[in-house]
């Protein structure tokens, strides 16, 4: 598992500052929730940690060690896609063994490991289902299966709920929730829907424009909100 902390991240594209010296600090464990708009920063944030985009200064340490400049292969980190990014030529099983079959994990580990991060999702006996059979709920509980199926210290979670429908957002929520506590995983969620952020989170930090506005606890954000 892992605690995180950005130390004053800067990043601009094209002269342009994306994010003003971030300052965050997540505790081993927490279900930590970047909030804001479309254009506040958030998923550049979450992309910087995942190692798919570097920052122009600042650092990024999970449990004390510096990765900013690692390799995203070497962080130890998954994320579940907005568009939950699924091999539509590959069945369910397929999809959730993939990131063990590239760390050639032996045979047995990936079929026990596979059917194992299936049951936590509730999609025992989906294995042989191919993707375009199933609902959006059921593809982003795979896409969960499959980040979760490497064992990651971090599990990266970018707009997940968005292209569900009100219902299904609500339940799923929950879900995400539950799991994240059973396996006591440190979590980043990304969201611009304040209900969302609020109800699950154990830390929020909201941001506009590149700059963080408030970071606390939901009760903290919401009652004593500083703009």
């Amino acid at each position: 598992m892992g605690g995180i902390r950005f130390h004053q991240i800067v990043k601009s594209y094209d002269g342009q500052i994306v994010l003003n010296s971030i300052d965050i600090e997540v505790k081993n464990g927490e279900l930590f929730t970047f909030l804001g708009p479309s254009g506040c920063g958030k998923t550049t944030l979450l992309r910087i940690l995942a190692g798919f985009e570097h920052p122009d200064s600042g650092a990024i340490e999970i449990n004390g060690e510096d990765i900013t400049r690692i390799i995203p292969e070497k962080r130890h980190i998954s994320m579940v896609f907005q568009n939950y990014a699924l091999f539509p030529h590959m069945n369910v099983f397929e999809n959730v063994s993939y990131g063990l079959k590239v760390r050639k994990a032996p045979e047995k580990t990936i079929k026990i490991k596979t059917e194992q991060c299936l049951e936590m999702v509730r999609l025992s006996g989906f294995s042989n289902r191919d993707i375009n059979e199933l609902s959006g709920g059921e593809q982003q509980r795979v896409a969960i299966a499959r980040a979760l199926a490497v064992d990651p210290g971090v599990l990266l979670l970018d707009e997940p709920l968005s292209n569900l429908d009100a219902t299904l957002r609500e339940a799923t929520k929950m879900e995400i929730r539950e799991l994240q506590k059973n396996l006591g995983i440190t979590t980043i969620f990304v969201t611009h829907d304040q209900r969302e952020a609020l109800s699950m989170s154990d830390k929020v930090v909201v941001m506009k424009d590149g700059f963080i506005q408030q970071q606390g606890e939901p009760e903290e954000v919401y009652n004593n909100s500083v703009n």
